[in-house]
């Protein structure tokens, strides 16, 4: 009896985390207005293998998924309000950053992720890309 209710506990354990999962970020459709989010890093090696290797990548947006597994380089926006998880791994020091902005439509912005300060190790900052003119409109340290 007592490892028939484990056996019936563990599956129902199971049955439950199965339908929990995080939902996919879904983009806006084809015509809808949106908005461009990219992401780089400042530290060179993006992508590279060996002692200099830099990946940054986007995770979520507003608490969504962009990707079963890893992340995104670029990801199309409803213009509004979100909230965008990242992350950034340097020289094997990974970290995880939140940026947030009123997005509008047909712009583009860009997530520079480069050198922190103190026990942070990283600092990124939300601008609008491709401007010679480098608003920021969010930034952090992480």
């Amino acid at each position: 009896m007592r490892v028939c209710s484990a056996v019936l506990l563990l599956a129902l354990a199971m049955a439950v985390t199965g339908c929990t999962g995080t939902a996919l970020y879904e983009p806006p459709g084809d015509g809808a207005p949106k908005a461009r989010l990219s992401i780089e890093t400042m530290f060179g090696g993006n992508g590279e293998r060996g002692a200099g290797e830099s990946i940054v990548a986007m995770l979520k947006v507003d608490g969504e998924r962009l990707a079963e597994t890893g992340g995104k380089q670029r990801v199309f926006l409803e213009p509004g309000e979100h909230s965008v998880a990242f992350s950034a791994d340097h020289q094997g020091t990974l970290r995880f950053g939140t940026l947030s902005h009123d997005f509008q439509a047909g712009a583009d912005y860009l997530i520079w992720v480069g050198e922190g300060e103190g026990d942070r190790p990283y600092s990124a900052v939300l601008v609008p890309a491709g401007s010679g003119v480098v608003n920021i409109y969010d930034e952090t340290l992480f």
